[in-house]
């Protein structure tokens, strides 16, 4: 039987004992370097031999320094934070042949092979009965066992990505579907969704008993499906098929009486209603129409080009160890922004980028199990998964001030995939991750930073929290606790009139980022979110628009985020300026220049990445 684990932050201690040991060297040593200064300036104990005596007070002295930049990583020395040598990680070990070249008898057997690795045959995995995903509230409180260590799985045979797509940008699409002569038509969707944490699991994070030993191979996690259905099995493997009517569909059917066929997850169980508009029609049966996924929301056919012409550019840049590469496409660069120098802050921070790419690619309806760009989906999680430390990190060797940042955006991925496909063998890797954030959660403000239990900041916050919200679709549970530290945080960073803008940090002033940040965690976590705040926020945000004078892809997507949720006539002002603007600045191969406010850092897989992902704001979530 599956079994449901509540993520509490075990282990505390060690993963933050690295700051506070350093931090209570330096105070005790700067005390007792203050009271011999002033013992010798004031007494007469420095009148025999000063010269000596200075000389030792000046060695103390630059001791307690060095231990001080060597603490904060100010001098570029990386500190071990946990993890290992790469492993080489396999979640397909094939191509999963299309359904109906398949016999029926045979089907459901050649799945649960595919999907297998050969590490089954060294260590197999106990099988357990599947069950649909459940309600945040009847999930049983249950302590993570211990994981068996595994050796390391087989690696999967390169694939060309370029194989794989075209180098078409979006207005050449456009111009090659012309000729398509059927459309589909999405179903418009329901009113935006709140997410409500689970407000009656307090249990504190000390409270937990028991540990996890991190997977040092395979990613095959307990609580995989022995047999799926044979229907489900079907949707899984005919990869190409998700979102095609049938050729049996009579040929008199309207577009809005096609049916848009959305995948089940693998125990047969629905797909999160947050994630279903992404299975939406293609763009290939819908070019003459205005029938595309999101139209309800200003979806436009250029919008949609937009993002088709991104997604084929990502998937032609992946390598074949499927990352991303941040410093080959431009990463590192410094341009002082807000006048802060961070030096090749980017340059590393290859599993944040990664995890940007294929949260635009799960965006567009594609995962490992399904989608045209399936294969480059799952190489990218195998990556990610290869870079996790043994404290639960997928920060990879990103640097100090980037750590945090990669952490959640590859965190986000891997929730989400597990989350849209129910894989299990996912499931470890979501948790020990998400255990990494809770553990990582300063305790007396609510917030995150660059290192464990430092005081927060409300953009390192944003990610941090969608991380959490993506891990709870997925079916984890996230403390009580870490939800009241989070809305403690939120509140201590409001301004404003009414309280509806944010500040960076807590005393700052109001900026329109942090705002679009803050208003999307209010929407989220349900607290802090009056009418009055809303209206105050989003009123503030939509003086300035989207514009080509001044590319901020950062603060466009926590607008994009946020004024989805708040809908009205705030969302259609930005949504109509943010379709306009966004594919008007796409180059030629289908991607975003790094030349953005904050795109020097990431580099131009940072900026495509985040381009497409407004451009999905229509439909992303729902």
């Amino acid at each position: 039987m599956n079994r449901f684990i509540l993520l509490i932050a075990e282990q505390a201690i060690p993963t933050t004992a690295v700051n506070r040991t350093v931090g209570l060297i330096v105070w005790i040593g700067l005390l007792v370097l203050t009271v011999a200064f002033l013992a010798l300036s004031w007494t007469r104990l420095g009148a025999a031999r000063p010269l000596a005596k200075c000389l030792t007070l000046s060695v103390f002295a630059h001791i307690l320094l060095a231990i001080f930049f060597y603490g904060t990583q100010m001098l570029g020395l990386e500190m071990e934070l946990g993890g290992e040598q790469p492993v080489t990680i396999s979640l397909i070990t094939e191509t999963i042949k299309p359904a109906d070249e398949i016999e029926p008898d045979t089907l459901a057997e050649d799945f649960v092979e595919d999907q297998q690795p050969e590490i089954f045959d060294q260590f197999p995995v106990e099988q357990s009965e599947s069950k649909p995903p459940t309600e945040l509230a009847d999930l049983v409180e249950e302590v993570i066992s211990p994981v068996a260590e595994e050796s390391p799985a087989e690696e999967v045979e390169a694939i060309d990505p370029g194989e794989l797509t075209t180098n078409d940008p979006a207005d050449k699409i456009l111009q090659e579907q012309q000729s398509e002569p059927d459309s589909l038509e999405q179903p418009e969707s329901g009113e935006v969704a709140s997410v409500e944490v689970e407000e009656s699991i307090a249990t504190p994070a000390e409270q937990i008993s028991g540990e996890t030993t991190p997977p040092t191979a395979s990613p095959i996690a307990e609580g995989v499906a022995s047999d799926p259905p044979e229907e489900d099995v079907q949707q899984a493997t005919a990869v190409e098929q998700t979102s095609v009517v049938s050729d049996s569909t009579p040929e008199t059917l309207s577009n809005a009486d096609r049916p848009v066929q959305i995948p089940s997850k693998l125990d047969g169980s629905a797909l999160p209603d947050l994630y279903q508009a992404r299975f939406g029609p293609p763009l290939t049966t819908v070019v003459g129409t205005s029938e595309v996924r999101g139209a309800a929301f200003g979806a436009t056919l250029e919008s949609e080009a937009a993002v088709q012409a991104g997604i084929e550019w990502l998937v032609r840049s992946q390598q074949e160890s499927g990352r991303w590469n941040a410093s080959e496409f431009g990463a590192g660069v410094d341009r002082e922004v807000d006048g802060q120098q961070r030096g090749a802050t980017g340059a590393n921070a290859d599993t944040g980028v990664s995890g940007l790419a294929l949260l635009a690619l799960m965006g567009d309806g594609h995962t490992h199990l399904s989608g045209t760009h399936r294969v480059s989906v799952q190489h990218g999680l195998e990556y990610i998964l290869s870079q996790q430390g043994s404290d639960g990190s997928l920060a990879g060797s990103a640097s100090l001030f980037a750590r945090m940042y990669c952490h959640a955006m590859a965190t986000i991925a891997v929730c989400e995939a597990y989350a849209m496909t129910g894989d299990g063998r996912l499931r470890d890797y979501a948790e020990r991750a998400i255990g990494y954030t809770i553990r990582s959660q300063d305790r007396q403000t609510g917030g995150w930073r660059y290192q464990p239990a430092d005081s927060g900041d409300m953009s390192q916050f944003g990610w941090q929290v969608l991380a959490l919200r993506s891990a709870q679709q997925s079916g984890l549970i996230v403390p009580g606790n870490t939800r009241d530290l989070m809305g403690r945080f939120l509140a201590s960073c409001n301004t404003g009139a009414r309280g509806g803008l944010a500040a960076y940090r807590p005393g700052f002033g109001a900026t329109r980022t942090m705002t679009a940040e803050s208003l999307a965690c209010r929407m989220w976590l349900d607290v802090h979110r009056s009418p009055e705040q809303i209206k105050e926020a989003a009123d503030y945000i939509v003086l300035q628009l989207p514009n080509r004078a001044r590319p901020d892809l950062y603060y466009w997507y926590y607008g994009s985020l946020s004024l989805r949720q708040v809908g009205g006539p705030a969302w259609e002002s930005w949504s109509g300026a943010l379709k306009q603007v966004v594919p008007s600045l796409q180059l030629s191969d289908g991607s975003w220049a790094a030349d953005t406010k904050w795109g020097g850092y990431g580099g131009k897989v940072y900026s495509t990445a985040m381009a497409v992902l407004c451009l999905e704001s229509f439909y992303r979530y729902q």
